[in-house]
């Protein structure tokens, strides 16, 4: 149990087995984009208008229950894209862990990790989902191996 009260499943195997040079890209590129995703969920709890899904038209009950989700060009076509245009994924670096106790994954080069954050910042449509369908129906559409913010 998280100190958010979220439940992380876990198993031996996957806390024994490393992630794959691609899984780590993407959260380093997921991790380098987090404060837009901040900005975005911020900017729909303060805008005075009611929460509503942008997927389901369902209202968003409470900030618990509000999520932000990358609308079509999804998280992971513009990440995709992106890896592709700057070498593939072998050409990404990842910073080692600090051992700090802090557990994010972070890109080596921060010249690219600011490129990504442009590239991310000029087309990324950010939008307001209900929690359980970020978790869910998005996690199914977008298909294995994808988390959505």
């Amino acid at each position: 149990m998280r100190l958010d009260g979220e439940v992380a499943d876990f198993s031996w195997n996957a806390c024994l087995t490393p992630f794959s040079q691609r899984t780590q890209v993407l959260a380093a590129l997921r991790h380098a984009v987090a404060d837009q995703v901040a900005i975005a969920r911020n900017a729909a709890l303060s805008s005075g208008h009611p929460l509503v899904c942008s997927v389901t038209g369902t209202p968003i009950p409470s900030a618990t229950e509000l999520h932000i989700d990358h609308a079509a060009p999804t998280f992971l076509e513009l990440a995709e894209y992106f890896i592709a245009d700057n070498g593939g994924v072998d050409a990404f670096r990842i910073l080692p862990d600090s051992g700090a106790g802090v557990s994010y994954i972070e890109l080596e080069d921060k010249e690219l990790e600011k490129r990504w954050q442009d590239h991310h910042q000029e087309r990324a449509v950010l939008r307001p989902v209900l929690k359980r369908v970020n978790l869910s129906d998005l996690r199914r559409a977008d298909g294995p191996g994808t988390t959505a913010p």
